[in-house]
């Protein structure tokens, strides 16, 4: 599978989301309010504040393929729920918004679906949604796809051969002997740790 490019979702998308307001309908059409053209115009739109938000993290956008790596399929969903949440938040409005007595479980004063789409932008801001993409050198992003935490971690993305446990011994050495000189008495590492981190620099 490959990246997919903006918009991520079409008006049949946002439409299954808000079905009560268009007579239970599979799609907008000319007469329904708003119409498909608009809604069209709004996913177009919303898209681009998802674009903004990974961009601003060091993603490429358009997106693209982290390295030999298929791009997985429920990445390409969760961009397509961004899109669709959006854009049915600002279409419905305070029409699905919560009762004063109940408030939003989300702890926002809107409606379910922009809650929703906050929570995805923030945690979009704190780890990139876990998204596996290519990234800009020195981003945030890269930290989070590129740089390992730990041997543990090393092994699932298998940056190191199971088979070879000196390997791992002599890895797991080295994230001991840099801990050791750059961690102590800070309360996180200096940005040079990514460097000394990357696999490539190690020779695994």
């Amino acid at each position: 599978m490959t990246a997919p490019t903006s918009p991520y979702c079409t008006s049949a998308d946002v439409a299954a989301l808000l079905p009560n307001l268009i007579n239970w309908q599979e799609d907008f059409s000319t007469a329904t309010t708003p119409t498909k053209i608009a809604v069209t115009g709004l996913i177009s739109r919303w898209a681009a504040k998802v674009d903004m938000a990974f961009a601003a993290q060091g993603y490429y956008v358009p997106f693209e393929e982290y390295e030999s790596e298929d791009w997985p399929a429920w990445q390409t969903g969760m961009l397509l729920l961004m899109n669709s949440l959006a854009v049915a938040g600002a279409i419905s409005g305070p029409v699905v918004k919560p009762a004063p007595a109940i408030g939003s479980k989300k702890g926002y004063d809107d409606n379910p679906y922009t809650a929703e789409f906050r929570d995805l932008l923030n945690n979009v801001k704190e780890n990139g949604l876990g998204f596996r993409a290519r990234v800009r050198v020195g981003s945030p992003a890269e930290q989070w796809v590129e740089s390992p935490s730990g041997p543990i971690t090393d092994y699932l993305l298998g940056y190191i051969d199971e088979s070879n446990w000196q390997t791992i011994t002599e890895y797991t050495s080295l994230i001991e002997r840099v801990r050791q000189q750059y961690f102590v008495g800070m309360s996180r590492w200096p940005t040079d740790h990514m460097a000394l981190r990357r696999r490539e620099l190690i020779g695994i």
